[in-house]
């Protein structure tokens, strides 16, 4: 198993047990059946979803949250099975291209640069309610806003 995948796993449960804080909501995470992260990803969710509630700030102003009161669904499902995960493997797919190159200097496409343009600030820039979390050096942190920075007249 890839080291990044428990630690991106682990941030988008808080993400959504974060909204589902903040808007009262319930919500079911559905991940892509993968053989190899499936038993680690449910031993995981398992033990922080019910654990005792805790919440342990950090001292970047995150917070990591224990006891979920909002995300208490989570299963496994065959993309062929449903349209939202094919969706969600394609966009993880092209933003993880996406990335990369922006990462080692060799983003060319001019249609993945629009959609980095397009896309990227509502992952980056979120004032309310935050969506994502990125899990990169500050290097590359900085070559992502060089990257999708609007153009200077």
């Amino acid at each position: 198993m890839e080291a990044i995948n428990v630690p991106v796993f682990l941030s988008i449960t808080q993400i959504i047990e974060k909204i589902g804080r903040k808007t009262k909501y319930n919500f079911s995470l559905v991940h892509d059946e993968t053989k190899q992260f499936e038993d680690a990803y449910t031993d995981i969710f398992k033990k922080i979803s019910e654990a005792d509630s805790f919440e342990a700030k950090l001292t970047d102003g995150n917070s990591i949250i224990m006891g979920y009161k909002h995300l208490k669904d989570f299963s496994f499902i065959t993309s062929s099975q449903s349209k939202w995960v094919q969706a969600a493997d394609i966009l993880a797919g092209v933003l993880g291209r996406l990335l990369n190159d922006i990462k080692d200097d060799t983003l060319n496409d001019d249609s993945l640069l629009k959609l980095a343009k397009t896309f990227l600030p509502s992952l980056l820039f979120q004032d309310v309610i935050k969506l994502s979390d990125s899990i990169c050096s500050n290097q590359t942190r900085e070559k992502i806003f060089e990257a999708i920075k609007p153009l200077e007249n």
